[in-house]
């Protein structure tokens, strides 16, 4: 879930494995499992659910280099690669559609996680950003008064 980009970020919990940088920004750390898993094609499907924010947005997905080791942090960042930009459209959780997919073809990336020289040096992350506001939302949405979610992700 995605929250008001503006406000103090939220201690909602996530899933293990994900970490909340701020209310429009996640990232993880690709396993070693997950980069054995890819081969020479590769994608990235997202979908975006409508919560509680009816403008459409800019979304960003980012591949970073960590320094091996390294736990997600600027000190510890060597390089960012944008590896996906989309925009949300407008849209009212209470109408259809109520979500919507996006798929990047990132084959282009799968050469730089495949390479063994940048893996023994860097671990991988991905940034997942969609910055939005439930300002107009919570006035002009049913069910959004009072809410600060903004999008969610399937």
């Amino acid at each position: 879930m995605f929250y008001d980009g503006y406000a103090e970020t939220v201690d909602e919990p996530v899933p293990d494995g994900i970490y909340r940088i701020s209310n429009s920004k996640y990232v993880t750390k690709l396993s070693d499992e997950n980069l054995t898993k890819i081969g020479n094609k590769l994608y990235l499907d997202i979908v975006i659910k409508a919560a509680c924010d009816n403008y459409d947005r800019i979304g960003n997905v980012f591949l970073s280099l960590i320094n091996k080791g390294e736990n997600y942090n600027q000190n510890g960042l060597v390089s960012t690669v944008e590896i996906a930009r989309f925009i949300t459209p407008f849209m009212d959780k209470n109408k259809s559609p109520e979500e919507v997919p996006y798929t990047f073809d990132i084959s282009n990336i799968a050469k730089i996680l495949k390479d063994t020289e940048l893996s023994s040096k860097y671990d991988f992350w991905i940034e997942f950003d969609v910055f939005g506001v439930p300002y107009a939302a919570n006035e002009q949405i049913s069910g959004c008064a009072g809410k600060n979610y903004t999008f969610l992700e399937l």
